[in-house]
């Protein structure tokens, strides 16, 4: 029976009282582990940490110390391995997406400034131009790009929290990704007087054409970036989620 309990204070004895009522005196007792009880069925007085249902009643755990309490913001993501996968492949992936964009540019480039027909040095120079000047530096441009939102992706998981933000915001920050990059590509380019040479920074008319000429490629960037942006945050919730990705 959980009521019928005394307890010992002095030589007085009190009770008898229900277990709530015991937890009372002993929230209120400086050493409630040596507070003598009795109920019926005792042959004689015990003191209360050796008697199991009162013992719960005076051993309780701790409060957690304030940077081990279990928030969001301090518990792990929970990551399968298909959705880690994804994760460790985005530098081969952003990679071999740069070396599809660059052939892409290329040719789409060439045919319509006519290069095709007769380039300088002849066609295998005229190859090699594109690929030296426009596949591989797109596609190093995708490896550090994937390279950073893998290791960006990676430390997110430690927390919950961050780690959903991070999904969330996935679009967005491969737009501003794409931009940066549309902007070293202009300045690589540009800088090479590949398809045009920057004019000189001497007047506010040639500052003002060089910098529309930057902003062309940011704009062809944007769509970009948000498109393959959008599609890969899908690609990855469908892994977390143990979904069968097409």
């Amino acid at each position: 029976m959980s009521d019928g309990w005394h307890y010992a204070q002095g030589q007085k004895s009190f009770g008898p009282l229900d277990l709530s009522k015991m937890q009372e005196v002993f929230s209120k007792a400086s050493n409630p582990r040596n507070i003598l009880v009795w109920k019926v069925g005792f042959k004689e007085w015990k003191r209360a940490e050796d008697v199991p249902e009162l013992a719960g009643l005076i051993y309780k755990p701790p409060p957690l110390p304030p940077d081990q309490s279990i928030s969001p913001e301090t518990t792990a993501a929970p990551i399968n391995e298909a959705a880690a996968k994804w994760i460790r492949g985005l530098p081969r992936r952003w990679a071999m997406g740069g070396l599809v964009l660059g052939l892409v540019w290329s040719v789409t480039s060439s045919a319509l400034q006519g290069s095709f027909v007769d380039p300088a040095g002849g066609h295998l120079a005229g190859l090699v131009r594109l690929l030296l000047l426009i596949v591989i530096p797109l596609c190093v441009l995708g490896f550090v790009w994937g390279t950073s939102e893998r290791f960006y992706l990676e430390r997110m998981t430690q927390s919950s929290a961050r780690f959903e933000r991070a999904i969330n915001r996935y679009a967005w920050r491969q737009t501003g990704k794409a931009i940066l990059c549309g902007v070293l590509f202009a300045l690589f380019t540009h800088g090479l007087g590949l398809f045009r040479s920057f004019k000189p920074w001497d007047s506010e008319a040639n500052i003002t054409a060089n910098i529309t000429s930057i902003s062309g490629y940011v704009w062809l960037a944007i769509p970009v970036g948000l498109l393959v942006g959008i599609f890969t945050r899908q690609n990855l919730k469908r892994r977390l989620s143990n979904e069968n990705p097409n």
